[in-house]
């Protein structure tokens, strides 16, 4: 039961929770990006065009 209330292992455990998060952060915006991206790159080609319509047949 001494072990429960040790600091060292809840500052491990937060530690441990915190890079969790961080993973499934970066997870996350790697997907966003997956979609977000060329769609942004659409976007800005369109305009590069002249073309007004924002429409990408991809």
């Amino acid at each position: 039961m001494e072990g429960d209330n040790d600091p060292k292992k809840k500052l491990l455990d937060e530690e441990e929770e915190e890079l969790s998060l961080v993973k499934k952060m970066w997870k996350e915006s790697k997907m966003m990006w997956v979609v977000a991206g060329p769609a942004i790159f659409c976007v800005l080609d369109y305009k590069q065009m002249g073309i007004q319509k924002h429409h990408c047949n991809a």
